[in-house]
C-alpha cells in the first residue's frame, strides 16, 4: 500500500474534518498527480463515486477517539497511518495483517512499542464494532493536510463492491490499481 506525501509539520490541534470545496479539489488533484508519479508504468483508474460514504470521513471517525491525546501534525499523521494499517488489516489474510503490524512495530522505538501494540489492539476492537465492521473498502492512499489550524484527510480507496458503477470516470476520491491485462471492475 502506498502511503502519503509528507507535508511540513505545523503545530495545530486536530479539528473538524470538513473544508472548502476549492481547497479539497486542489488537494485531490495534487494527490492524484503524486499517485500517478509513484505508480510508474502501472496504470491507475480514478472513478467518481455516486453513492456511499466518503472514506476520508470514515477513517477520520474511526481514528477520532485516539486523536484526543495526540498533538502536532507529525503525531496525527502517524496515528492516521496506523489507523489505515489497522483498517486494511481486517480485509487481508491473517499472515499479511500480521506482517503489516510487525512492520509498524519495527518502525517505532523500543519505548513506543507497548503504546503502539495497545493502539493496534484498541483499533482492532473498534474496527470490529457495528459502526465499521461492514465496510469492506480498502484505503490505498491517504494524505494529511492542515488548513486554518485544523487537519484534514484525503483518501483514495477501493470502491464499494455493492455500489452501482459511477456514471463518469473523473478523478475524485477512488483509485483502483489496474494490473496489466486486467480491467478494473467498478
Amino acid at each position: 500500500m502506498r502511503h502519503k506525501h509528507r507535508h511540513p509539520q505545523t503545530s495545530a490541534k486536530a479539528g473538524a474534518m470538513a473544508w472548502d470545496p476549492k481547497s479539497q479539489a486542489a488537494a485531490l488533484e495534487a494527490m492524484r498527480q503524486r499517485m500517478k508519479a509513484e505508480s510508474g508504468d502501472a496504470p491507475i483508474v480514478f472513478l467518481t463515486p455516486t453513492t456511499g460514504e466518503k472514506m476520508s470521513e470514515v477513517i477520520t471517525a474511526f481514528a477520532k477517539p485516539f486523536m484526543e491525546s495526540v498533538k502536532g501534525k507529525e503525531a496525527i499523521d502517524a496515528l492516521i497511518g496506523l489507523a489505515v494499517t489497522v483498517w486494511n488489516s481486517v480485509l487481508l489474510p491473517e499472515n499479511e495483517a500480521m506482517e503489516a503490524f510487525d512492520a509498524v512495530l519495527d518502525s517505532v522505538s523500543a519505548d513506543a512499542k507497548p503504546l503502539f501494540s495497545a493502539l493496534i489492539v484498541a483499533m482492532l476492537e473498534r474496527r470490529e464494532s457495528p459502526e465499521f465492521a461492514n465496510c469492506v473498502r480498502m484505503i490505498t492512499y491517504y494524505e494529511l493536510h492542515e488548513r486554518a489550524g485544523k487537519f484534514f484527510v484525503t483518501v483514495a480507496s477501493t470502491p464499494d463492491p455493492a455500489a452501482p458503477p459511477p456514471a463518469r470516470q473523473e478523478p475524485e476520491t477512488f483509485a483502483i490499481r489496474a494490473e496489466e491485462g486486467n480491467k478494473p471492475t467498478p
